[in-house]
């Protein structure tokens, strides 16, 4: 990932504040006020319904002493140590930093790699936004606190962001030192104001990826990819497919019941013979083509059945021994029903590519031809049915069912191409195509 802002399908976001300093400048005259303090922690579910909690990561705020700071007693305010609080060039500030910096950890001590960020947020009842700096450092492999950047207005800051962190390896601990200090130039016009302003830990807990389910492949099925120009046979123990790059797997059927397409596509037990691996599959041998749907849960965003805008359908790719997902309600996860068949529970479903074509005694499934028309759907449902166990196709019917689709493997397939896996990238915007489906024209005449 290339930045913490970048597009994730999941995220685990944790923030836990601290109010920095409360006080009143006074650039002659010390006035004190008390430290506030506050802190919010937001926890939310993962993908998998697993609560990540600040013990996963967390970050630790301590007063000046190392302790951590659970009140306002051990805090940094005008009434402890009010040399802090006046105006003072980066060299001051530099030397009196053991006094008047707060010293912060982040922990990760989980299992998942994570991100963070810290930031510097002003509270409600802040007065003062110029003449204000602000010195973090961060801790060496050598255990010495070591200036992050540069010195830095607070008023100069990008939404407030200290430093961000990537690639933050689980047991792993980042140590930091934040110090406020108002610049020695104070002008008299910033007499009496307040500065409230909060130290904002924000983390990102990366979700391992989950790949697909492999394709399953019956006999008879001989796995395919396109190099571009030409369908060849793929060899499975490479990349044949890739959904990320919206690259699905797919397989195609071929007439053995013509011994010579057979033989040079087969072994005599139907396996697939080694020298045909990554060599051109003629399209007049073909007789389905067939494209694998993995398993998935989705987020729903509908579930209300109001109104929706054209989107992206939040999909992640499980397997069939994890836990079912079953959310009924806007943003809960659902396991996609299409994916139980009956009592049993599949990693996925083979789908027809194309519309069906061809006759009775042999349903065809390839581009460019016209599509059947006029069968009614007991034709339609007893020709399905007896893919399973033509003699033209060598499936075996223990092995696959074959049948008519239902709506909801329709949805399945709608689903997954309307999702970053298929007409969308990972931001969410359309591919190069645009986000339409595409159209298998072909004319009857």
């Amino acid at each position: 990932m290339n930045k913490l802002e970048s597009s994730f399908s999941f995220k685990n976001i944790f923030k836990r504040e601290i109010k920095l300093a409360s006080y009143i400048i006074a650039c002659s005259t010390i006035i004190v006020i008390s430290l506030s303090y506050a802190i919010f922690l937001q926890v939310n579910k993962n993908s998998n319904d697993q609560v990540v909690s600040s013990g996963d990561l967390s970050f630790t705020y301590q007063d000046n002493n190392g302790n951590e700071i659970t009140s306002s007693t051990g805090s940094i305010t005008s009434t402890t140590h009010s040399e802090c609080f006046e105006p003072m060039t980066k060299e001051e500030a530099l030397s009196m930093a053991s006094t008047c910096a707060y010293k912060f950890s982040v922990t990760n001590s989980g299992t998942l790699e994570a991100a963070y960020k810290i930031s510097l947020g002003a509270n409600d009842d802040n007065q003062l936004t110029s003449n204000l700096y602000v010195i973090l450092k961060k801790q060496n492999e050598n255990g010495i606190l070591e200036e992050v950047g540069q010195e830095r207005l607070v008023s100069s800051l990008t939404d407030g962001e200290l430093t961000s962190v990537e690639g933050f390896s689980p047991n792993s601990i980042d140590v930091y030192s934040v110090q406020l200090y108002v610049g020695s130039n104070c002008p008299d016009s910033d007499i009496g104001k307040k500065i409230s302003y909060k130290i904002i830990g924000s983390g990102l807990v990366y979700e391992l990826p989950v790949e697909p389910s492999k394709p399953e492949l019956a006999t008879g099925m001989i796995p395919i990819y396109y190099d571009g120009t030409t369908m060849k046979v793929a060899d499975t123990r490479e990349e044949w497919y890739n959904y990320k790059n919206h690259e699905w797997a797919n397989a195609v059927l071929v007439d053995v019941s013509d011994s010579t397409i057979k033989d040079k596509y087969f072994n005599n037990d139907m396996s697939l013979r080694d020298e045909i691996k990554n060599q051109v599959v003629n399209m007049n041998e073909v007789e389905q083509m067939y494209v694998w749907i993995p398993r998935y849960r989705y987020q729903l965003w509908n579930a209300e059945n109001g109104e929706s805008d054209p989107q992206a359908i939040n999909i992640v790719f499980e397997d069939k021994n994890e836990p079912k997902s079953n959310g009924t309600q806007n943003g809960d996860w659902l396991t996609h029903p299409a994916f139980t068949f009956g009592s049993e529970e599949l990693n996925g479903i083979w789908v027809g590519k194309f519309e069906n074509s061809g006759d009775t005694s042999n349903i065809t499934i390839k581009p460019n031809m016209v599509p059947i028309q006029s069968w009614n759907i007991s034709t339609m449902f007893n020709a399905s049915r007896a893919v399973e166990s033509s003699n033209l196709l060598g499936l075996n019917s223990n092995e696959v069912d074959t049948h008519m689709m239902k709506d909801t493997e329709w949805g399945a397939v709608a689903y997954l191409y309307s999702s970053i896996y298929g007409t969308y990238n990972a931001d969410k915007s359309c591919i190069a195509r645009g986000c339409e489906v595409w159209i298998n024209n072909v004319s009857s005449n």
